[in-house]
């Protein structure tokens, strides 16, 4: 399995699940909450908590 080391990257290796992923991106974007990318996989964090 390749390292993702973007969100982008993520959901183009995950094609699939594409347009589901991208909108709740979009959703968690909205929040205060921090996108980073841990475990290979998005992960959004509150005050660099998860």
């Amino acid at each position: 399995m390749k390292k993702v080391t973007s969100v982008e990257e993520y959901i183009e290796v995950n094609q699939h699940f594409a347009d589901a992923l991208s909108i709740l991106r979009r959703i968690m974007n909205t929040t205060e909450l921090e996108e980073t990318i841990k475990w290979s996989m998005p992960t959004y964090c509150l005050n660099g908590n998860w």
